[in-house]
């Protein structure tokens, strides 16, 4: 008979949690993402440009792949002028690259392998790099499906 254990405090078993592990109570507190629901509240409300900050500074993204993934430069400078938020899509995107990334520091067992693993190309991904993947839903889950290979030890 097989026995189940909670899952770790460390180890995020939701969109939310993976904001919160990533980033730390405070941050989540004040974007108030403590469970999926508010998150996707959260989301459709579309995100504070800080957010974006935050993924940044935590050293999850780097500026040049928010640009390229999440919202434009210019866009973004736009919208911290007018103390606007990100819109629902961007929110979207933003989230995804944070669930992931937290799941590959967790498969990985480390942050700093799991920013390298982020950018390599990949075998399993023919020859793409997961964080090139992540601007879509379906590329997401295909990043997602090789982190669960490699949490259950098969090579990928």
């Amino acid at each position: 008979m097989a026995v189940k254990t909670a899952p770790s405090p460390l180890v995020p078993t939701s969109t939310a949690q993976a904001w919160v592990v990533r980033f730390g109570g405070e941050s989540a507190k004040r974007l108030d993402l403590s469970a999926d629901l508010q998150l996707a509240a959260a989301v459709t409300k579309g995100l504070p440009t800080k957010a974006v900050d935050v993924a940044v500074k935590s050293g999850i993204v780097e500026q040049e792949v928010i640009y390229r993934l999440v919202v434009p430069k210019r866009t973004l400078q736009r919208r911290r002028d007018a103390e606007s938020r990100l819109s629902t899509d961007e929110s979207d995107k933003l989230t995804r690259i944070v669930r992931v990334v937290a799941r590959a520091e967790i498969a990985l067992g480390d942050a700093k392998k799991a920013q390298v693993w982020m950018r390599e190309p990949n075998r399993a991904l023919q020859g793409t790099s997961p964080i090139d993947l992540l601007n879509t839903d379906v590329g997401s889950r295909a990043v997602e499906k090789v982190l669960g290979r490699i949490e259950h030890g098969i090579f990928s």
